[in-house]
């Protein structure tokens, strides 16, 4: 019989934006080189029951890696973290950091002392105690994300695209290495690469056939954009656009009631 609580997490799982798009699609890519790989090699042996199996349990897999994938993402958060010197929300609300507009800045820390009713350090503060000024950050970006929760698509929007692209960029070496593995599967295939003797054929290149083309096709862009398109620097470009995002909510915040 089957588990009635792991189908409802898998359901979650489904319906929820987040876990499918930052945490399910990047372990289904990671595993798709093989999934690709061993249909095309094994087609002629396979029944049309078989490839559903086989693409099934492909869609499947992820929810069960999807913890590891989250685990894999947060690991490496801490890491980015510590190089780029805090997140990019509590850094973006910092007197001393200049990426934001003055006024703008401005703006927000009025809103956490209107808004949020919430202490905002000075400079002077700030510099005599970094670490303080920075909790006070972090506690306006928490009391923010609790109060906007649900409220604004854009930035849960950027959320997802920030959460999707450190996921992805935890598990580039995973990627890199299912990538690699596919494309030496569809040398073999089409035997541009044989082992015994081990030998290169280019010419074999120009007619590989369906099978081998495809799993070299798809291997191939998998592992051009795990190599280009996930490196730290892209994540961290999504992490400032997802806090410049958020702050914005600051400008939509109603009022704190007073008691």
């Amino acid at each position: 019989m089957s588990n009635p609580i792991a189908l409802g997490q898998l359901l979650a799982q489904v319906s929820d934006p987040y876990d499918r798009n930052a945490r399910l699609a990047p372990a289904l890519i990671v595993l798709m080189p093989l999934t690709v790989s061993f249909i095309a090699a094994f087609r002629d042996e396979l029944d049309t029951m078989q490839v559903v199996a086989t693409v099934i349990a492909t869609f499947c897999a992820p929810f069960l890696l999807s913890s590891v994938v989250r685990f894999q993402g947060k690991k490496l958060e801490e890491k980015l973290v510590r190089k780029w010197g805090g997140m990019p929300s509590t850094i973006l609300l910092r007197h001393r950091n200049e990426r934001l507009n003055p006024v703008t800045k401005a703006g927000y820390h009025k809103a956490i002392q209107e808004k949020l009713k919430a202490e905002v350090p000075s400079a002077a503060k700030e510099r005599g105690s970094p670490g303080k000024a920075d909790h006070a950050y972090e506690d306006a970006v928490a009391k923010l994300r609790e109060r906007t929760r649900g409220t604004e698509a854009l930035v849960f929007k950027e959320n997802i695209s920030y959460g999707f692209f450190r996921n992805m960029s935890a598990l580039r070496p995973f990627g890199v290495a299912t990538s690699a593995a596919g494309v030496l599967v569809g040398l073999l295939m089409t035997g541009a690469l044989t082992l015994n003797p081990l030998a290169f054929t280019w010419s074999s290149l120009l007619h590989p056939g369906f099978e081998g083309g495809t799993t070299l096709l798809v291997s191939g862009v998998l592992l051009f954009l795990w190599c280009s398109s996930f490196s730290h620097c892209r994540v961290e470009s999504a992490a400032y656009a997802y806090a410049e995002r958020l702050l914005t909510a600051f400008d939509r915040l109603p009022s704190s009631q007073s008691p």
